[in-house]
C-alpha cells in the first residue's frame, strides 16, 4: 500500500483500533456488572443514583440528582433496544438490565469520541504514529475509563467535555468555546472550571468570562428544572441548593487531603484513575521541561491545580485527578517512547 493509501486511511483505522480496545477492556466488565446487584458498599455505587434516576427517580444522593443529560439518554437507549437477553431471543430482560444495557451504549459512545478527539490533541503535540497508539492504548486501558464505560456512571460525558474544551483551545476558536462549552455542564458540574482554561491564551481573554457565567446559568438551569419537574428538595433553591453541595464538599477537604499520604491514597491511585503510569508523569515532566520535545501549550499545565482541587474536594482522589489525562497521557509516552526509542520523537528546537 502507497504512503499516500496509508495517510487516507489512517483516521479509519484509528477509529477501528478505539473501537476493538474499548471492547475487549470493558465487554467483560459490563457483563459481572450486569450480573451483579449494586449496593452501597459497592465501588460501583455511584451507580445506584444515576440507575434510579433513568427510571425517573432523582430522590439521590445530592451530589449526583443536577446530573440528568446521561440518564435520561440511557433510559431513551434502553427503550429502543431488544428487550431480551440473547440477540435472536432468550429470556425477558428486567428494567434494571435494560437500563444498564443503555448505560452501556451511552457511555461507549461518548468515550469513543473522547479517545477519537484525544488521538487529535496527541497529533497536535507532535506525537509520531507510534506514540498516538501507545497514547490511545493507555487512555482506553485506564481502569477509570473502563468503570466510566462498562458500569452506570456519568464520568464518560465529563471527559469528553474536558478533552472538548482543551481541543477548542488549541484550534483556537474562541466563539465556537463560547456556544458549546457552557452547554458541557448538563453532563458533569465538574466540567466549570476546565472552561477558565483558556484565560491563558490571549484570543480567548474577553471570552472566558461571559462564557463562565452561561456555564453558571446552564448550572443553575439544570438544578431549577430537576427541582421543579422531579419534586425533590422542594424547599430548596436552584442556587441555595447548589451552593449546600460546595459546602459539603469542602468540609471532606481535611480527610481528603490526609487520604494522599496513606497507604489507602496510594492504592487509590493504582487501582483506579491511569493506574500505576501515573508515577512516570514527573518522569515524562522533566524531560519535556529539559528538551522540549512535545508541543505542549502552557495552559494545560493549569489543568494539575483543577484537579488538585477537585480531589480535595473529593473522596475519589484517583477519578479526579485523572481528569488532566490530555497533560498525564503525552507526558507517560513521552517517558516511554525516550526510553525505548528516542530517536523516533520529533525534537524541536527550543526556543
Amino acid at each position: 500500500m502507497s504512503a499516500d493509501k496509508q495517510m487516507r486511511w489512517e483516521p479509519v483505522l484509528r477509529v477501528m483500533f478505539i473501537v476493538s480496545m474499548l471492547l475487549t477492556n470493558t465487554y467483560w466488565l459490563y457483563y459481572e456488572f450486569d450480573a451483579a446487584g449494586l449496593d452501597h458498599e459497592s465501588q460501583f455505587s455511584d451507580g445506584i443514583s444515576y440507575l434510579a434516576m433513568a427510571e425517573g427517580n432523582y430522590d439521590v444522593a445530592q451530589t449526583h440528582r443536577y446530573r440528568p443529560l446521561i440518564p435520561a439518554a440511557a433510559s431513551a437507549v434502553a427503550s429502543v433496544l431488544p428487550s431480551h437477553s440473547g440477540m435472536f431471543g432468550g429470556r425477558e430482560l428486567t428494567q434494571p438490565e435494560r437500563l444498564k444495557r443503555g448505560f452501556y451504549v451511552v457511555n461507549f459512545l461518548l468515550m469513543m469520541a473522547t479517545a477519537i478527539v484525544l488521538s487529535w490533541i496527541l497529533i497536535r503535540f507532535a506525537l509520531p504514529p507510534m506514540g498516538v497508539y501507545l497514547g490511545l492504548a493507555i487512555f482506553l486501558s485506564a481502569p477509570t475509563v473502563i468503570y466510566s464505560v462498562a458500569t452506570c456512571w456519568v464520568d464518560s460525558g465529563y471527559y469528553l467535555s474536558v478533552v472538548v474544551v482543551v481541543w477548542l483551545t488549541l484550534r483556537g476558536n474562541p466563539l465556537v468555546y463560547l456556544i458549546i462549552c457552557p452547554l458541557l455542564l448538563v453532563f458533569k458540574e465538574t466540567v466549570l472550571l476546565f472552561l477558565l482554561l483558556p484565560v491563558f491564551e490571549k484570543k480567548f481573554r474577553w471570552y472566558v468570562v461571559p462564557a463562565f457565567l452561561l456555564a453558571l446559568g446552564v448550572l443553575l438551569a439544570t438544578r431549577y428544572y430537576v427541582i421543579s419537574n422531579y419534586g425533590v428538595v422542594k424547599s430548596s433553591t436552584a442556587a441555595g441548593d447548589f451552593w449546600d453541595v460546595v459546602w459539603r464538599h469542602i468540609q471532606l477537604m481535611a480527610g481528603s487531603l490526609r487520604k494522599f499520604f496513606t497507604p489507602r491514597g496510594v492504592n487509590d491511585f493504582i487501582r483506579h484513575g491511569i493506574g500505576p503510569l501515573i508515577f512516570l508523569v514527573p518522569v515524562g515532566l522533566w524531560l519535556q521541561l529539559k528538551s522540549h520535545r512535545l508541543q505542549i501549550p502552557l495552559f494545560l499545565y493549569a489543568m494539575v491545580p483543577i484537579v488538585v482541587l477537585y480531589a480535595l474536594l473529593s473522596t475519589s482522589l484517583s477519578r479526579m485527578m485523572f481528569a488532566a489525562f490530555p497533560l498525564w497521557i503525552p507526558l507517560i509516552v513521552l517517558s516511554i517512547i525516550t526510553t525505548i526509542s528516542p530517536t523516533s520523537l520529533n525534537v524541536r528546537e527550543s526556543d
